[in-house]
């Protein structure tokens, strides 16, 4: 059968056909090879099995076939080295049923049948029917190239159908139809060639082939094995034992004799599966190919045989099948041999503590800590904490007290928040903190590893990300800082005169949340520090000179209405979150008079906001039809040019 590939967006093509060749040399000829176009190929999608069965091409007269004399057809064969294995199964596939006719190996002189890599016509076998004057095989070259993404095993077995297919038609068999044997086209993988067994293929010559050859030469119709291995069976592992485990104390380790004979190869395969029971899930893939189903194995390995023995490592803290196996190099062998086991990890190892910093709210809680902790959590262990007095820090884990109420919630090396109580729940001033690694059983803790809290370190100083002026006389800040252990704090100083250090004073007095109220100063020098617990700031200031307000640009108006209420309304191209305000003035003669002299803006404001189509402003003139003047203005209450509009 030859296979012809090709991709169809998400669908692999593949179409085989065992068609009919003209006759040659006055010989019948039978050949597997493309279906025609007539033919519908099978289309394997990758979401859904779709399969049409094809027709036969050939018609050959039964009249006109001669049955082989005797009981044995001798043949001789000329063939690659890779075409071995296929020969031979399918020579195996036919002496293992009750026909009374067997193939048997002859030299070149004395036989009666030749198989060898010869012309084809385009198909991937070519056979006499019957028995004849010269009767032949004729393989394909490259016959046996393995199929993309499959093992050689497969296509070995393929070219054992494509031989036993040809070897029908020796024996006088025509083409039948769907999946038999002598089916002109071989659906793949519709017809199924692999055995649900790991390593294993099934039977080749069907009961349709083998009744109409045992009504032609008689014998019984009794069928071959219905699955066979793909290469030698190993023998079972002798001397598997299972040691360790949770309940030991020790790791796991599974133990075998080594095997003094097995075909080459050969491997020993660990399974692990999750459970209290031994269950080993096969799956077979798109061609029928069936081995352990690796996405549902928590381990699955390759072990050299000679090796004796293996420590698989633990993933976490559970029950576990252990299992071993050997098999050959189609993954065939004996059933595995398991046991149940609880994983074991060694004794954790102690955290490293990175920092410990009092948490800012001290004053509130003095019991609050923030600490940076580094531990393994590969399998499953948590971080403890003992808190003790200054000076009397935990050597060793207290008598009698339980693991659970001293779990940290923490992340290795993330920060965490801490609390250090006594036995009363009292807040424990200057606390020795000590910590432990716990094994994810609860059962085993690492060695002590100690911090005595003393003086704070300075904080590092602000990241100011942004200021913002929000007002004549207010901004806003957003700075980075680590709130955890530190506040933000303000000194506001003149044009020019920016502090550096920190002037003196207490400086929670000037701590801000991001709003700064400047009143009494224009223009003025903004200098940031950080604050810790104990008061003291950061050894330098992030300093920020504020300057002039830009000048505000002539608004442009549009839109503008007043209704009978004398509400009046409109879009302008200031922007509502933007520096600027808007301002307006109301003439009731219609003449238009200029802002009025020493006016400040913000008495003749109107509000603007953002309506979903533009920037809206609403204003109120009390009049019906009065002449407006709209200015812009900003912090430092400076006007634009103003834009007239009569209504």
């Amino acid at each position: 059968m030859r296979r012809a590939w090709r991709l169809a967006g998400t669908a692999l093509v593949v179409a085989g056909a065992l068609a009919a060749v003209p006759p040659s040399s006055g010989a019948d000829g039978h050949g597997r090879a493309p279906s025609p176009s007539a033919h519908p190929t099978y289309v394997v999608h990758l979401d859904r099995d779709t399969a049409t069965p094809a027709g036969d091409t050939s018609r050959t007269s039964s009249r006109s076939i001669r049955s082989w004399p005797g009981k044995k057809i001798r043949y001789w064969a000329d063939l690659p080295q890779s075409y071995q294995w296929s020969l031979q199964a399918a020579l195996r596939s036919w002496n293992a049923t009750g026909l009374d006719m067997t193939f048997v190996r002859a030299p070149k002189s004395r036989a009666q049948l030749q198989i060898v890599v010869g012309k084809t016509y385009g198909s991937d076998g070519y056979a006499t029917v019957g028995y004849q004057q010269r009767n032949w095989v004729h393989l394909r070259p490259a016959l046996t190239r393995p199929i993309p993404s499959e093992p050689a095993s497969y296509a070995r077995v393929v070219a054992a159908h494509i031989i036993a297919h040809e070897l029908g038609h020796v024996l006088g068999l025509e083409h039948t139809s769907g999946c038999e044997l002598m089916t002109p086209v071989l659906m793949l993988p519709t017809c199924p060639i692999m055995a649900d067994r790991i390593g294993f293929y099934s039977r080749i010559v069907d009961r349709p082939a083998l009744k109409k050859t045992v009504g032609r030469y008689g014998g019984r119709l009794s069928l071959g094995p219905k699955s066979l291995p793909l290469d030698s069976l190993p023998p079972r592992l002798r001397g598997v034992s299972f040691h360790g485990g949770l309940d030991a104390d020790a790791p796991v380790k599974l133990t075998w004799t080594p095997p003094k004979h097995a075909p080459a190869g050969s491997h020993v395969l660990l399974l692990v599966t999750n459970g209290g029971s031994c269950r080993y899930p096969v799956s077979a893939d798109f061609w029928g190919m069936t081995a352990y189903d690796g996405s549902r194995l928590q381990r699955l390995q390759e072990i050299a045989p000679d090796k004796g023995s293996v420590s698989p490592p633990a993933v976490d803290i559970s029950r576990h099948c252990y299992a071993l196996t050997l098999v050959n190099r189609s993954g065939a062998g004996s059933a595995p041999q398991g046991k149940v086991l609880k994983s074991w990890v060694s004794a954790p190892v102690s955290p490293t503590v990175q920092s410990v910093r009092r948490g800012y709210d001290q004053e509130f809680d003095p019991s609050l800590y923030k600490v940076v902790v580094d531990f393994d959590d590969s399998h499953g262990e948590e971080l403890l904490m003992v808190a003790r007095p200054s000076g009397h820090c935990a050597n060793a884990w207290p008598t009698g007290e339980s693991y659970d109420s001293h779990l940290v919630a923490a992340t290795p090396g993330e920060p965490a928040q801490v609390n250090a109580y006594d036995s009363a729940f009292d807040p424990i001033p200057d606390a020795c903190l000590t910590f432990f690694t716990m094994r994810a059983d609860e059962k085993r803790i690492s060695a002590p590893v100690s911090y005595q809290v003393g003086s704070e370190p300075l904080p590092a100083p602000p990241v100011i990300n942004a200021v913002t002026r929000t007002g004549p006389d207010t901004y806003t800040v957003d700075a980075t800082y680590d709130s955890d252990v530190a506040r933000l704090a303000v000194v506001v100083k003149p044009t020019g005169q920016c502090v550096t250090s920190w002037p003196g004073g207490d400086p929670t007095q000037s701590l801000t949340d991001g709003f700064i109220d400047t009143t009494g100063t224009s223009q003025p020098c903004l200098s940031f520090f950080t604050v810790n617990a104990e008061g003291a700031t950061s050894p330098t200031a992030v300093t920020r000179q504020m300057t002039a307000a830009p000048a505000p640009p002539k608004p442009t108006m549009s839109d503008v209405a007043v209704d009978e209420f004398g509400t009046v309304s409109g879009h302008t191209s200031l922007d509502p979150e933007g520096q600027f305000g808007l301002a307006m003035t109301v003439d009731p003669t219609g003449s238009c008079q200029p802002f009025p002299s020493g006016a400040s803006a913000a008495d003749y404001q109107v509000s603007i906001f953002d309506d979903g189509t533009g920037t809206a402003f609403q204003g109120f003139s009390g009049e019906t039809h009065p002449c407006l003047t709209f200015y812009s203005y900003n912090y430092d209450g400076v006007l634009s040019a103003g834009t007239t509009v009569q209504l």
